[in-house]
């Protein structure tokens, strides 16, 4: 009941194929996003709840780190929206975030972050801008879909519904301002610290792999040495059956 989806009821599966958004867990971003906005919020409830039902007969990959669901951290204080006054840390230095010397994880999360989620990461009332806390990518024990979600940006259209969230990485095709590789580091590390488990750690070379699609599998890596040694071993299989072929033509003789 702790990793992927094994806290999940039916019906937040549902709503979560059909808006993109479950309220206190999860909000699609990427290809996610484009799967709900164009393919399952056109499905019929019949058809979303047999999807539902047979993730549900999946087993959940364990991670053994994991010691409680990416939703279930907790940490955004309750902000008073009826007043304008929001509890801000003093010892950050308000900044503009387009100065890519800025490296302050807190400082870049006043100037770019705060206005949409936040001072305290509680999102809007209605959730439409989610909490940072209660938050599946947030809480998670990888950083990789909060380093996407700033580098990419969310855009989905459900319902009469629209989701955005700008895009702030130079590689994306829209944005609205730029971070530098180093400043998504420096901001998660903070977001993840603030709001969700822990301080990733992140370095301006692990957000770069990140964005390039993550570390290239083993196969990707090894092709061409694992080619060779298959030509190799091909190459030993035949030797071997033409001595064998030979010998045993002139065992016939």
């Amino acid at each position: 009941m702790i990793s992927s989806i094994g806290g999940w009821t039916n019906q937040e599966l549902v709503q979560y194929l059909r808006t993109g958004h479950v309220e206190g867990k999860a909000q699609a971003g990427g290809g996610m996003a484009e799967a709900v906005q164009n393919s399952f919020q056109h499905m019929s409830d019949a058809d979303l709840q047999a999807i539902a039902s047979y993730l549900k007969t999946v087993k959940p990959v364990r991670n053994a780190q994991q010691q409680t669901p990416a939703y279930s951290v907790d940490k955004a204080k309750t902000a008073d929206w009826e007043s304008s006054e929001f509890p801000i840390d003093n010892n950050a230095t308000p900044s503009r975030h387009d100065n890519l010397s800025n490296l302050s994880g807190v400082s870049l999360y006043n100037s770019a972050c705060a206005a949409c989620h936040g001072m305290q990461g509680e999102g809007t009332p209605d959730q439409v801008i989610p909490s940072l806390s209660r938050n599946s990518a947030v809480g998670a024990e990888l950083a990789n879909n909060v380093v996407m979600a700033i580098s990419q940006g969310i855009y989905r259209e459900t319902q009469g519904t629209m989701a955005s969230m700008p895009a702030f990485s130079a590689q994306a095709e829209h944005i609205t301002s730029t971070l530098s590789p180093a400043q998504i580091a420096s901001v998660t590390n903070y977001v993840m610290a603030q709001y969700g488990k822990d301080d990733p750690g992140l370095t301006e070379q692990d957000v770069l792999q990140i964005q390039q699609g993550g570390g290239s599998s083993f196969l990707i890596c090894y092709a061409a040495l694992l080619a060779w040694i298959g030509f190799g071993a091909g190459a030993i299989f035949l030797l071997v059956a033409l001595i064998f072929m030979v010998k045993f033509c002139r065992k016939k003789r």
